[in-house]
């Protein structure tokens, strides 16, 4: 269990429990004492947590692009939309090869997943490919619901996920 110390939610509190009012329905309760901590169930925010908006840096190796993703990607601010445009940009210049780095990836919902659907879609109708490295935690948990590791490759270890994307082959017409 985590104790929180929330001063908004605090104040809140105690402006409600007015002097004397250790009694219901005209019965005393025994006094237990209040403490200035409350205990939180997996409710605290993501900032409370620690946990950034989405960021998104891309590195290339060969003509795989590799985009490394930290912090959150949910539709309540707007990140999952960041991760679409990032996605799509990358496909506009040419890009086909995919790898979506979600180690530090703390936090996905439906709408981060339906953008990485969508991207694993639309490149494997081109030819090309996307793949998922180091899922770990509630993405994880998250991706597992959706049956998404059964369907979209996913690797623990960069180089084998590197090593796995098909070489391109040019063809020469005479």
């Amino acid at each position: 269990m985590r104790v929180l110390r929330c001063p908004r939610l605090l104040s809140l509190v105690s402006d409600l429990r007015a002097p004397g009012a250790d009694t219901y329905n005209g019965e005393e309760i025994p006094h237990i004492g209040y403490s200035r901590q409350v205990t939180h169930f997996g409710t605290e925010t993501s900032e409370e947590r620690g946990i950034v908006g989405l960021q998104v840096s891309i590195r290339q190796c060969g003509d795989v692009s590799i985009l490394d993703l930290l912090g959150r990607s949910t539709i309540d601010s707007g990140e999952s939309e960041l991760l679409s445009k990032h996605l799509r940009d990358l496909t506009a210049t040419g890009k086909s090869k995919l790898l979506l780095n979600l180690v530090n990836l703390a936090q996905i919902d439906s709408s981060g997943v339906s953008i990485i659907v969508e991207m694993y879609v639309s490149l494997k109708r081109t030819g090309g490919e996307l793949k998922l490295l180091s899922p770990r935690g509630r993405v994880l948990d998250v991706l597992t619901v959706f049956r998404l590791l059964d369907v979209i490759p996913s690797f623990e270890d960069e180089t084998n996920a590197l090593a796995s994307f098909q070489p391109r082959t040019c063809s020469a017409t005479r």
